[in-house]
């Protein structure tokens, strides 16, 4: 007969053991060879691991619910093997399940919702995840530094993420059904995909594949390449896939031509993945339209990125160009680059943001050029540990265009040169700075030389102890005075000659003097005495 519990315990024997109601704490297993029939019942504790297990073999739980809080799990298996987890639901707690350092471990059908994580592995292996609902977590399997596991035949829907491999290797996944999200992979390799679904849509992943057409036969519900060269990507729609095009360890890839939307957290997604071109993307709606992660040399062209969170973000990435691109009502950044150095921002509109328009975390030697940065809530750009960037003619037009933390100097202008500018005028120096109200100090500024820059240079921090020369514009501009001109009337032409009325004896005859065609009179090229001599010659005639 199984062993009846009532309430918290420390199980230390081998045994069954069988729960006779719901129990408010934590049972915890120290015993091999354990089994625990939870028959329906439930187990809770709102401040500590509702079922806790270390260093145990040979262990069943299985026919019961279990629930902790947002800062603990409801089930937490430690340095355990030969698990089985079966017929068990975790909700609402910070981990459902969590097995670290375990392994040999098979977790069926199992109903996990409303965690932060629904499944968390962490150093463990050979673990099998199937025939299981797994929805509305934050995360809802996550696999870390966890290699030779297994996840099938489970249906994952509305996380933010339906599963994530993190530094793990040699992992399969399959028969899989996602809905509203999908895949993540960070550094991790040697994993198969396949028989998988997203949205209804085959979700393409390929490892090692080169000179390879993703396009829209593939009808793909979201795209994941790992270490593969040569590939072009486009004409897809994708979208509600936690990240719609993943890039990781790639090299010449194209993407073009795609549209992504509502992916909970990217709609492009580059790691470690270098010389890649990114064009004609529209992305709306996702929590960043385009992130680049450790990437470099890439290009992000020709693009339309609405209401994302973040529209572009290049984190400890270089040597990227991005280049007519349009971002408009972010919520957070338009453009934000975090460690990156040597990118180049030209031809880009940012504007109607929540908060700011550009930002530059601890980045160095970037360019900003050509570019319009307008209506944003907080900032139209902002430096923070950021230094020697160059940054000119560009228009500016924020209530605050410039926003500064943890200082260091910048240039915001080129030497005055002949060139036409961001506001149409001939001479190429620093940046426009307006207001939306009229009353920035490139509206107001004096140009009395009328060359488009402005008398006096913008001073951004009148502050003794920074260096004058790192914050000042010299050059900004000024929007080009219309001139209006005056046409200058053409002289007088001189009078035609008229019909002459002549009485020859008693009879009238009328005489026709030839009539000068308007056209010889070039304003001024024929004189009043050349009249005669060309009259005579039209006699001739």
């Amino acid at each position: 007969m199984p062993i009846p519990i009532s309430g918290p315990t420390t199980i230390t024997e081998p045994g069954e053991y069988e729960l006779v109601n719901d129990i408010s704490g934590t049972i915890e297993i120290a015993a091999n060879d354990v089994t625990l029939n939870g028959n329906g019942y439930k187990v809770s504790n709102p401040y500590y691991y509702s079922i806790y297990i270390e260093g145990c073999s040979n262990i069943t739980i299985h026919n019961m619910t279990c629930q902790s809080s947002p800062y603990y799990y409801s089930i937490y298996i430690r340095w355990c093997s030969n698990i089985t987890i079966h017929n068990m639901t975790c909700h609402d707690s910070y981990i459902g399940i969590c097995l670290e350092g375990t392994s040999n471990t098979n977790i069926d059908n199992v109903n996990i919702n409303n965690n932060r994580f629904g499944i968390y592995l962490i150093y463990s292996y050979n673990i099998t995840i199937a025939n299981s609902a797994i929805n509305d977590n934050y995360i809802g399997i996550e696999l870390e530094d966890s290699s030779n596991n297994s996840i099938a035949d489970s249906i994952l829907s509305k996380n933010s993420v339906g599963i994530i491999l993190g530094y793990s290797n040699n992992n399969s996944i399959t028969g899989v059904t996602l809905s509203n999200n999908g895949i993540y992979v960070e550094e991790s390799y040697n994993n198969t995909v396949t028989d998988t679904t997203v949205n209804g849509k085959p979700l393409v992943y390929f490892e090692g594949a080169e000179n390879l057409e993703i396009d829209e036969t593939s009808n793909a519900g979201q795209v994941i390449l790992v270490k593969c060269k040569n590939v072009t990507i486009k004409d897809l729609d994708i979208n509600n896939a936690s990240v719609g095009v993943e890039l990781l360890n790639c090299e010449r890839v194209s993407i073009t031509n795609i549209t992504l939307s509502n992916n909970s957290w990217f709609g492009i997604y580059l790691l470690d993945s270098d010389n890649n071109a990114i064009n004609k993307i529209t992305a709306n709606h996702n929590w960043t339209g385009i992130f680049l992660d450790y990437s470099n040399n890439n290009t992000i062209v020709n693009s339309t990125l609405s209401n994302n969170q973040n529209g572009i973000t290049l984190r400890t990435s270089s040597g990227n160009n991005i280049s007519n691109v349009n971002i408009k009502n972010c919520i957070l950044h338009g453009i934000y680059l975090s460690e990156s150095s040597y990118n180049i921002v030209t031809n880009t509109i940012i504007s109607d943001g929540q908060y700011v328009g550009i930002e530059l975390y601890m980045s160095d030697n970037n360019t900003i050029v050509n570019s319009k940065i307008t209506n944003h809530v907080w900032s139209g750009i902002k430096l923070e540990g950021s230094g020697n960037n160059l940054i000119y003619n560009n228009y500016f037009n924020n209530m605050n265009n410039v926003e500064f933390y943890y200082y260091l100097p910048n240039t915001w202008n080129i030497e005055k040169t002949p060139g036409k500018n961001i506001v149409g005028g001939d001479y190429l120096g620093g940046n426009y700075w307006g207001k939306p109200d009229g009353t920035g100090f490139s509206d107001l500024a004096a140009d009395n030389d009328n060359d488009g820059i402005s008398d006096e240079p913008y001073i951004f921090i009148e502050d003794v102890d920074y260096p004058v020369e790192s914050d000042v514009d010299w050059y900004p501009l000024v929007k080009p005075k219309v001139v209006e001109k005056t046409r200058l009337a053409p002289p007088p032409l001189p009078p035609l000659p008229k019909e002459e009325r002549v009485v020859v004896e008693k009879q009238t005859e009328i005489r026709r003097v030839p009539v000068v065609p308007e056209e010889l009179f070039v304003y001024g090229a024929v004189s009043a005495g050349m009249i005669p001599l060309i009259l005579a010659l039209l006699k001739r005639k």
